[in-house]
């Protein structure tokens, strides 16, 4: 931070305190409250300083210690001048960003570990008062940088089964000062700003610079050359910070963007037959399939690594030369071919294959490391892989006429070593039939919405409710309520593109839920179908047998496993499959009978209701 971003608590036992602050006014020798302890009669978390929690006979005339989290920073400092305090000093309970906020009365943001010591030493000691002074008086060093912020997303990606590397890269996202809408903030026509919606304006400001030099690149070709040209983030003690998960390929480095050596590049054609591989419907047919591995990004990423895994990439120079690689990865062999790139020319292409496989990298966790490209210039990339016990389809559905019958599951191994099959199940399914028209959410049951009640049995350990759609170009949405534990209900929104949206609940508490069935949209606004449905597991139910169990192939070879099935009645089935010790799980269905049946004996109870109990 520069110098004017800071402020210092000056306590009167001598300490002194470091954080973010843009006050006006500094305070002098002022009596000092933990919020907790200023709590307003029946407020519920004053700790964290939220509209009305705080009482005005115990703020008023001292600065008020808030927690961070949870209501709008600003908003804390505004309950505490309201409720007659003249200062406060935020605190973060763990290492995140501190922002220099415009607050309404003098105000320093100070962070963990050094917050919670302040936050102790004034808590109960009303002995000591506080000064809130401009700068830093503390004179320790300042913080490295740059640091990813503690609030800033992390990886891995979920989607594409972990085969798409996020995020991409870094850039400056803390304590930015920007334009801002004078609605809602008193007239003031800037602040300083702090997330994604800082650090994005920054790279398509670069983008914009690279372009106005290389007008003729591909987006693509732009974030190439951001991603291989960034340096490292560094952590809290200074040394670099690596892990791609956390920022990507680094920071964005602008003076050397214009100069990457190699690129990555896609264009329209690429995506379009990305989106077919993940199965959407482009409309695109004639643009093929590509596996989001294979797409040409300036990174590369294996969810699921088993055996050996070729993964396909293509470079265009900018700086003709000789290229060599390099590949910093502990634990996974990885093998580039060719083993030089020859261009002899800007603008050339050579194709590249990288050839994956786990030698002793841990199992069910992701190895990260780089692929560099050493020339002319450097081009770096970073690489994560996930080794793991097993590769398979996220679900098997099965019919038989009667309770008694049989199927087969295929996978990969992932292991030389015996692969365990641990069950949950076959537990009967509530299912209950929806039919809506688009419309708006609501929590009741109209032309749009399906509102039913579910009861989740004592000793359950997992629980899943969800719509499942008839068909897949329709788009169902979910909210659930669930018990709190005091007599109330939290709810969850589940709401993705997909036309199904299933919840699932580890451990979930005992009690009535209510499953809201929203129906979003169809192609045409008309009609769609679908089914309500819930199960619970309360470990294995002893009617489903894994042969063999354990299942016994080498490691990337392709190998199969019978299901059979004992003792059921009419009805639906579901049951999981727990693959190995490392997190890799399967859903089996099994439909008994000719489906008439819609929620077989110890299914989860399921009824329609008119409306959710008030609290």
């Amino acid at each position: 931070f520069p110098s004017d971003l800071l402020g210092t608590v000056k306590v009167s036992d001598g300490t002194l305190y470091r954080g973010a602050s843009i006050m006006k006014t500094e305070l002098a020798d002022k009596p000092v409250i933990v919020a907790v302890e200023a709590a307003a009669a029946g407020a519920v978390n004053a700790n964290l300083c939220g509209p009305g929690t705080l009482d005005p006979a115990k703020v008023a005339g001292k600065v008020v210690v808030c927690d961070r989290g949870v209501v709008d920073r600003t908003a804390k400092s505004q309950e505490v001048q309201d409720k007659g305090g003249v200062g406060m000093i935020l605190v973060n309970l763990t290492n995140s960003s501190e922002d220099a906020d415009n607050h309404v009365l003098p105000t320093v943001h100070v962070n963990a570990p050094k917050s919670l010591e302040l936050k102790s030493k004034l808590a109960g000691n009303t002995a000591l008062t506080v000064s809130l002074v401009k700068g830093d008086l503390t004179g320790d060093p300042q913080a490295p940088a740059p640091q990813v912020a503690g609030f800033s997303s992390r990886g891995p990606s979920l989607a594409s089964g972990g085969d798409l590397l996020k995020p991409d890269i870094s850039a400056p996202g803390v304590n930015v000062l920007a334009g801002v809408s004078t609605i809602g903030n008193d007239g003031d026509q800037f602040g300083f700003m702090s997330g994604t919606s800082m650090a994005a304006p920054h790279i398509a400001g670069f983008g914009a610079l690279v372009l106005s030099k290389q007008p003729t690149w591909s987006p693509a070709m732009v974030k190439s050359a951001m991603m291989t040209t960034a340096y490292p983030l560094v952590k809290a003690d200074g040394t670099p910070n690596t892990d791609p998960f956390q920022g990507g390929a680094g920071h964005i480095d602008a003076l050397r963007v214009l100069d990457p050596g190699l690129l990555y590049d896609s264009g329209v054609k690429d995506w379009l037959a990305f989106l077919n591989g993940q199965g959407l419907d482009t409309g695109a047919p004639q643009a093929g399939s590509i596996a989001a591995r294979d797409l040409n990004l300036p990174s590369i990423a294996l969810g699921s690594l088993v055996g050996e895994v070729t993964v396909k990439r293509q470079l265009t120079a900018v700086v003709p030369g000789k290229y060599k690689p390099e590949v910093a990865m502990p634990g996974v062999d990885v093998h580039v071919e060719p083993q030089v790139l020859n261009f002899a020319k800007a603008g050339q292409t050579r194709d590249v294959t990288v050839t994956i496989r786990n030698v002793s990298a841990p199992v069910g966790e992701f190895t990260t490391g780089t692929l560099t490209w050493k020339g002319p210039r450097t081009v770096s990339s970073p690489i994560a892989v996930r080794p793991v016990d097993a590769q398979i389809v996220p679900s098997f559905s099965f019919s038989s006429a009667t309770g008694t019958g049989s199927g087969t599951m295929d996978l990969v191994s992932g292991s030389d070593a015996p692969i365990a099959v641990a069950m949950e199940g076959l537990a009967p399914v509530s299912r209950t039939a929806i039919s809506k028209t688009p419309g708006a959410y609501a929590a009741t049951n109209d032309a749009h919405n399906a509102l039913l009640r579910v009861t989740v049995p004592e000793g359950a350990t997992f629980a899943r409710l969800g719509i499942q759609a008839e068909r897949n170009d329709v788009d169902w949405d979910m909210v659930v309520y669930a018990p709190n534990g005091t007599g109330g209900l939290v709810a969850t929104q589940v709401a993705t593109a997909a036309a199904s949206e299933f919840l699932d609940l580890q451990s979930p508490r005992a009690g009535t839920y209510y499953l809201v069935a929203n129906l979003y949209s169809t192609p045409d606004n008309g009609p769609a179908n679908a089914a309500a449905q819930a199960v619970s597991f309360a470990g294995d139910a002893g009617n489903l047998t894994v042969n063999p169990n354990p299942i016994v192939a080498p490691n990337g070879t392709a190998t199969a496993a019978t299901l059979n099935w004992t003792g059921l009645q009419d009805g639906t089935y579901a049951s999981r499959l727990h693959l190995g010790e490392n997190g890799i799980s399967t859903w089996v269905n099994v439909q008994v009978g000719a489906g008439t049946v819609a929620s077989p004996a110890g299914a989860p109870v399921m009824a329609p209701v008119d409306g959710i109990p008030a609290g």
